[in-house]
């Protein structure tokens, strides 16, 4: 079967054979990396102006090739999904410029936050790798204060860690707590 992207609707579409809601469709128009889509998200380069069409495929009745729909791939962002060619086509003809650059606005902003979430994991990384082969896990707690500032954002984690995988597990469970994933997105905490 091989790899593909899913697209998400908005909204389900009905099985044209048993009414059952469709919530997604998996597809290899795009790069085929397992990832999740949906309007509004970049699915290809800037100058790609297409459309795509795809079976949909029921999974309460099993039901594949009786229904179809179009993705309307705009300047490579996921435009719309269309049930018909005709309204695939007067979307791509008739898109908002607008409405692309509050796109583009807002997929900067994604790339920002994951460039920021990147580089966070990739420092904590490193500190992991560092504790470990600079013997820090085995130095007493004087010992280990002089390297405070190597440590400064994860030390206390790693400090109470008894191997680089329980950091590893204690920084994931941090990762989860709400305060935490709204430093990522970079939302103000709540007060």
């Amino acid at each position: 079967m091989g790899m593909f992207d899913t697209i998400h609707f908005e909204k389900p579409i009905p099985c044209a054979a048993c009414q059952a809601q469709i919530g997604s469709i998996q597809t290899k128009a795009f790069d085929c990396a397992l990832d999740d889509f949906r309007i509004g998200d970049c699915v290809g380069h800037a100058e790609e102006l297409r459309i795509v069409r795809e079976s949909l495929f029921c999974d309460a009745c099993h039901v594949l090739d009786r229904q179809w729909i179009y993705l309307v791939v705009y300047r490579g962002i996921l435009a719309d999904i269309a049930s018909d060619l005709a309204t695939a086509e007067a979307q791509l003809r008739s898109f908002s410029f607008e409405r692309l650059l509050l796109w583009y606005h807002d997929l900067y902003a994604q790339r920002e936050r994951e460039r920021r979430n990147r580089c966070e994991v990739e420092g904590f990384l490193h500190d992991v790798a560092s504790w470990y082969e600079e013997g820090c896990d085995q130095m007493s707690h004087a010992e280990r204060e002089k390297h405070w500032l190597l440590f400064l954002r994860h030390g206390s984690l790693l400090e109470s860690a008894t191997s680089p995988v329980a950091a590893i597990r204690a920084y994931l469970d941090e990762r989860k707590s709400p305060e935490k994933a709204d430093q990522l997105d970079g939302t103000p905490p709540s007060s």
